[in-house]
């Protein structure tokens, strides 16, 4: 959000220089973290998602979890984009994520 403006649009531009700390994997218990693994692989499956998809989530002080949304088209930038630091994460190498998706692709064809 341009200069802290909750009505402003989250441009190509603006998330190209927005600085944010992403702690990844995030710091939750090994019990959190699988029930939301969980709830996203349900999610996309019950979606029809393909591939990949990045599910966000948020949790409350008091442990409550809600999902955000689920973005079946993440961005793929490892500059400034969230699911090539998840990838690593989860052991996949940023430049590898491309090649995973054409292998799917072709596998499907």
């Amino acid at each position: 959000m341009e200069h802290g403006n909750p009505g402003s649009f989250y441009s190509y531009e603006l998330k190209s220089v927005h600085q944010k700390e992403i702690i990844c994997p995030a710091d939750i218990s090994q019990e959190t973290r699988l029930e939301i693994q969980d709830y996203a692989l349900r999610m996309f499956h019950a979606l029809g998602c393909r591939d990949m998809a990045r599910v966000d989530f948020r949790q409350k002080e008091d442990g409550t979890i809600y999902f955000l949304e689920i973005n079946p088209l993440p961005g793929l930038s490892p500059f400034y984009s969230v699911f090539p630091k998840q990838a690593e994460a989860a052991g996949i190498k940023t430049e590898n994520i491309i090649e995973l998706l054409i292998k799917n692709a072709l596998a499907r064809a």
